[in-house]
């Protein structure tokens, strides 16, 4: 089986979305690594925090 990696990338993102849909209606929040390799956690308002332990231990 071949995945192509524009629809990986588009599977991705839809994913994404619809964990920040999901936070936003049970508010909560989402987890995730940034484009630097920090994990930061996602708040529904917005905020952002980078968690510091787990960063640390990457």
């Amino acid at each position: 089986m071949e995945v192509h990696i524009e629809y990986l990338n588009k599977w991705a993102s839809l994913t994404g979305a619809r964990a920040r849909l999901e936070a936003s209606l049970f508010d909560s929040y989402i987890i995730y690594m940034n484009e630097i390799g920090q994990v930061v956690k996602e708040h529904s308002d917005g905020r952002i925090e980078i968690i510091e332990e787990a960063t640390e231990n990457i």
